[in-house]
């Protein structure tokens, strides 16, 4: 459910005359209920701000004066507003507000403040009818919480966030984007790490023009695990201050490309009103409500008919049920196919559209709705707090922006490509042998010259039968690449698993067999070790490595002789034991080796810790920096995998790091998410293909 965040004292009362609109933040939330688009159960009440949250970010003095109502008159201009209690209640609460949608946006993707995007704020002062930085503050409770690594903050308010750049401004943590109008307040700018000034009267082309040039580059070189957007509608042609050209459609398609450019990247948003200074109060609070109106949309966090949620028990298993309808005509929509991905738990809607999806055990999932005649539409659910119902709009497929369609693809893409699809989708092992595409021809390819990379899509399911294992597999593949020079390969997408049926017996117990050797030193395997803090019992050890380069050695190679001749000589000297470790193997590296492994076992407490139960009940969070080895003790290395790394020995090595220093979310169940940021070489970037792959409902003591 999508959750919203307001307080009657948003609105709060001003003197007669004032500029500011106070009175749409409480129109807001009336026009959303009114039409139907939310309900009670969306919104929430949030308490005060606790002082020693506001002050990660706000000074001590500035807060102490806030308080005791003793700002000068000076101040209380910048301001904007005159002083009273009731007005820092008030932001206090709005800043505890994007506090907690900040929580429900981590497990639902988005969560919306009806009030909030105060970015005029300062550490030490207020500006611009802006007292506390409930976004500067929300993002400081992330970092400091453990929840986020990287953050963006989104400003396309007409006016510069100029208190967010100044607090952040040397802290490369969080990355602050503003779009603004270059001869508007505030006069003087501070630099953000990127500013898009525009003209007076820039229009509705140009603005979007240079959002959807900017926001990607963005999301691209930043990497951010959580964002913020400031949506402010004083950008409209209407707006008394804005200066642009930017018509009412023109802001709603702002929205809708920021929300689901983030939702694709699978990137959770708290989003905030901004400013909006139409003449027509009846203008600021539609232009508001599309916002909403397309947040619920595009994250199909749809109504909750029953409010009644339940925590399930470390071993329950529960469900829900819901409804499945046409976003335009509303009507109920009969055999759509809902399932939860990397799972054999799915089911399709009834006659009149209702469904009923049970047996979800622990974790965190992808909940996967397709048809043939619809577009496919993905939703995180927990466990540990499902809705008892829902509501779920499916929009029709328009069948000429398919990309089959629209651009061109090689006629003999699998003749020329196919061989590459199955080596690095399916994989090289021994299991793949039996692991067969049913329906290659619904696979279509585009190569790139120019940069030399083989892309892989398809419009309908890719269908699989693993008869190495005993599943069907129904796969909705998103993304296929392989880079040809650099022999990389990515892909993601939407796997369901389905029994087959064994003809026999024998065949059933082979196939458990080989499902428990699949599973046995696997990525699920160890993440569900190491959520268990079982890591030594079920056969893993983990070292921390550094990958060494010629240049590398010779360092420490001379660093190492340095210091054994002063050993040697009783000369003092001093070096950290780990460092002596390190440079004594490096020194010792032959001519094929290129890994340095410290002794020193790390452990679950070296690279977990637990994650706040008011965001995710049953999440841990996973951080390291470097290299680490994870060796699985109880398997001895495929031959197919020997001939590739010319060695045989008596256990798996895999080797893993988080490029983008953001750490995973794990379950119980051995799934994480933000599986993007970890980096996989030796053993699993072999191992872990299509052909090897388990449910993760799959349990190997159970028959």
């Amino acid at each position: 459910m999508v959750k919203i965040a307001f307080h009657a004292c948003y609105a709060h009362s001003l003197p007669e005359g004032h500029r500011f609109p106070m009175l749409k933040y409480e129109l807001i939330p009336e026009q959303l209920l009114y039409e139907g688009t939310i309900s009670k159960e969306n919104l929430f009440e949030p308490i005060r701000c606790s002082d020693e949250v506001i002050l990660w970010t706000h000074d001590y003095n500035y807060l102490y004066k806030l308080k005791q109502q003793t700002l000068s008159a000076s101040e209380q201009r910048k301001i904007g507003f005159p002083q009273s209690p009731e007005l820092i209640q008030r932001e206090l609460l709005i800043t505890q507000g994007t506090i907690d949608c900040c929580k429900s946006a981590l497990e639902n993707g988005v969560a919306l403040n009806v009030a909030g995007g105060t970015h005029h704020a300062f550490a030490d002062r207020g500006e611009g009818f802006c007292l506390l930085n409930d976004m500067a503050v929300a993002s400081n409770w992330l970092l400091k919480k453990g929840l986020a690594k990287q953050i963006l903050i989104i400003d396309l308010d007409v006016h510069q966030g100029n208190g967010t750049a100044k607090i952040f401004e040397s802290d490369n943590r969080v990355f602050t984007f503003s779009m603004h109008g270059a001869h508007n307040y505030p006069f003087h700018k501070e630099v953000s790490n990127l500013d898009i000034p525009l003209l007076d009267g820039t229009s509705t082309d140009t603005y979007l023009s240079l959002l959807k040039q900017h926001l990607p580059q963005i999301l691209e070189t930043t990497k951010p695990d959580f964002a913020f957007y400031l949506s402010g509608v004083d950008i409209l042609d209407t707006d008394k201050f804005g200066k642009l050209k930017v018509s009412l459609e023109g802001c709603k398609q702002r929205d809708a490309f920021v929300i689901e450019t983030l939702k694709e990247k699978s990137i959770p948003v708290t989003v905030a009103m901004g400013g909006g200074y139409s003449p027509d109060v009846r203008t600021i609070v539609e232009a508001h409500c599309n916002t909403f109106r397309l947040a619920k949309d595009l994250f199909l966090m749809l109504l909750i008919i029953c409010s009644c949620f339940f925590n399930l028990s470390a071993q329950a298993q529960s469900s829900f049920r819901g409804i499945v309808l046409d976003s335009i005509t509303k009507q109920p929509l009969t055999g759509i196919n809902l399932f939860l991905s990397h799972t054999s738990i799915g089911t399709t809607t009834d006659q009149s559209g209702h469904f009923i999806l049970d047996r979800i055990p622990q974790g965190k999932f992808e909940l996967v709705i397709s048809s043939l005649n619809y577009e496919t539409r993905t939703i995180s659910i927990n466990s540990s707090h499902l809705p008892e119902s829902i509501q779920l709009l499916l929009k029709p497929t328009a069948n000429e922006l398919q990309e089959v369609i629209v651009e061109p693809y090689d006629e003999d893409g699998w003749e020329r490509w196919g061989k590459y699809f199955n080596a690095h989708f399916i994989g090289n092992s021994a299991l793949a042998a039996d692991c067969k595409l049913i329906n290659p021809d619904v696979v279509k390819f585009r190569f790139s010259r120019k940069n030399n990379t083989i892309r892989a899509f398809s419009r309908d399911k890719l269908i699989f039968d693993n008869k190495a294992l005993g599943y069907r597999i129904l796969y909705l593949l998103t993304k296929f690449e392989y880079n040809l020079e650099e022999r990389s390969f990515f892909y993601s997408g939407y796997p369901q698993f389905q029994e087959m049926e064994p003809k026999n017996n024998d065949q059933k117990m082979r196939w458990a067999k080989k499902r428990k050797e699949a599973y046995q030193g696997s990525i699920m395997h160890f993440m569900r070790a190491l959520y268990n803090n079982q890591l030594e019992k079920e056969g893993f050890e983990i070292h921390q490595i550094f990958k060494v380069d010629y240049t590398e050695y010779k360092r420490a190679s001379s660093l190492f002789k340095a210091y054994s001749k002063a050993l040697k000589n009783k000369e003092p000297i001093s070096i950290a034991k780990d460092s002596l470790e390190y440079y004594k193997k490096a020194s010792k590296l032959g001519a094929n080796e290129f890994n340095v492994q410290l002794d020193q076992l790390i452990t679950k407490d070296d690279l977990v810790a637990p994650i706040d139960t008011s965001v995710d009940a049953t999440a841990q969070f996973m951080g390291f920096l470097g290299w680490l080895r994870v060796t699985y003790q109880h398997k001895r290395d495929p031959i197919e995998y020997a001939k590739i790394t010319l060695k045989r020995i008596d256990h798996i090595n895999s080797d893993i790091n988080l490029p983008n220093k953001i750490g995973l979310s794990i379950y119980p169940n051995g799934t994480y998410f933000y599986g993007y940021n970890l980096f996989v070489e030796g053993y699993w970037s072999w191992w872990e293909k299509l052909s090897t792959h388990l449910p993760t409902d799959y349990q190997p003591d159970l028959p």
